[in-house]
């Protein structure tokens, strides 16, 4: 509800209207259980002198309707219908009217009628607009001036009794504008609240807006680790660590024991396949933890090594390619009819190196963008057998003992990168050992996990 429908005079009735109107009105009718009360107080004598020869029941008959009165108005006001403003006036000019007969019954004192009044014009001047409350105070001044009037004409009171009702009526009069200016002031300031309040609902909406945008988690946390502020990233790598909006478990453990330390403002801590790193700022009521996953600056600088592999293999593969097309060429020229077959096999080799030096660059140059990998379907078992013979040739007169065993596969993989990595942990396996090279054993086995991942 916006602050102009919540805090507004209704033109049509000028009461004031919203949950505040209600709420008035509510209490109001609390003090009108306790007038009441006051009222058969000060009626009990009535019921003492009521007899057959006197019969004044009128006075006591009107208490007992404003008793009725005030207990309906409880079912009323709960459910707030009809509208507060025929609820408002009905109280009131009823109240009047209560007030009216108690005082023209000449059983209360004067000085009772005037509180009486006052509290009901001073009740009119927080609901309605002052020209409405001073229209109700003008109905009290003229029963409080009938009183005064009748008393003088039956020999009860002075006429100077009337320069007390002139008193009376401009302290009315006072009291309305007063209490009058008070309200409206407390009604502005009402106002001015409820719309910082608005504003600054805004500002909590725009800033979690902004926060979440953030790829960096942030999270603003009082000293006993509730949680005032998260954003998106801040929640999808906590995960489970936030529960019930409150840090807990590892990560509550890791805050309370880097936040008793001075010094230093930087840890990490793994969680599942991440490696998080944390940052503490205190504030005033609480302190704010920057969160940034390790594993995505790493990728990043990864794909930045990548990057500057592929910018230098783009700049010296047009010098290695020429050289190898050259060879390749020459290989193809010294290939006649009666060349030997020993020749012809080392020759095919020459060629078949290059085209696989070829390979390995064009690899690293589509290594350094990433997804554009060539998978294709490879029957594992054969494509091992190429390979170790490929391998061998590599070696020169040296053997060594490969094998491979296992369940065949069909895979989909880069061959020239698979290539690659077989080529790298044979070598490595061959120079990083102490036995001879007869001696050594190479063993390629393939099959399927548990969940069916096929490996090697």
């Amino acid at each position: 509800m916006t602050s102009d429908s919540k805090f507004q005079f209704v033109k049509a009735t000028n009461v004031w209207s919203g949950d505040e109107g209600w709420e008035l009105l509510f209490y109001y009718n609390i003090y009108r259980f306790g007038l009441a009360i006051v009222l058969v107080a000060l009626g009990t004598p009535e019921f003492d002198l009521l007899t057959a020869e006197y019969t004044n029941w009128f006075p006591l008959l009107s208490i007992g309707g404003f008793v009725v009165v005030s207990i309906i108005a409880v079912w009323t006001i709960r459910r707030r219908s009809p509208a507060i403003h025929i609820q408002a006036h009905c109280l009131f000019l009823l109240d009047m009217l209560f007030i009216s007969i108690v005082a023209l019954s000449h059983q209360i004192h004067d000085a009772n009628i005037v509180v009486f009044f006052i509290t009901t014009v001073g009740a009119t001047a927080v609901m309605f607009r002052t020209k409405t409350a001073l229209a109700y105070s003008v109905i009290a001044i003229c029963v409080i001036y009938l009183r005064d009037t009748l008393n003088i004409l039956s020999g009860a009171a002075d006429i100077q009794e009337l320069y007390f009702t002139a008193l009376t009526g401009l302290g009315l009069f006072t009291i309305v504008i007063i209490v009058s200016r008070i309200a409206r002031r407390t009604r502005v300031v009402q106002m001015v609240l409820e719309q910082q309040e608005m504003d600054l609902a805004d500002l909590d909406d725009i800033n979690q807006i902004v926060v979440d945008q953030l790829e960096i988690g942030i999270l603003f946390l009082e000293d006993d680790l509730t949680v005032k502020l998260i954003n998106n990233s801040a929640r999808e790598m906590l995960g489970e660590y936030i529960l019930d909006s409150k840090a807990t478990g590892r990560l509550a453990d890791l805050l309370k024991m880097h936040l008793s330390v001075p010094t230093g403002k930087h840890f990490s801590f793994r969680h599942k396949d991440r490696v998080l790193s944390l940052s503490t700022t205190t504030m005033r009521s609480g302190f704010v933890v920057h969160i940034e996953d390790r594993t995505v600056l790493s990728r990043k600088i990864q794909q930045t090594k990548l990057s500057s592999v592929g910018r230098f293999a783009s700049a010296i593969s047009h010098e290695i390619r020429n050289p190898l097309n050259a060879i390749n060429h020459a290989a193809q020229l010294v290939t006649p009819d009666g060349t030997s077959t020993e020749n012809k096999e080392l020759i095919e080799i020459i060629r078949k190196h290059v085209r696989r030096i070829d390979g390995v660059i064009e690899s690293v140059l589509e290594r350094s963008q990433p997804g554009r990998a060539r998978q294709k379907k490879i029957e594992l078992t054969p494509w091992l057998q190429n390979f170790i013979k490929t391998f061998h040739q590599t070696l020169g007169q040296q053997e060594i003992n490969i094998s491979v065993t296992g369940h065949p596969l069909t895979i989909y993989f880069d061959a020239v990168q698979l290539d690659q990595i077989l080529t790298n942990l044979c070598q490595n396996s061959i120079q990083h050992n102490n036995m001879p090279l007869n001696e050594l054993r190479i063993s390629f086995q393939s099959g399927v996990d548990q969940d069916e991942t096929p490996f090697l």
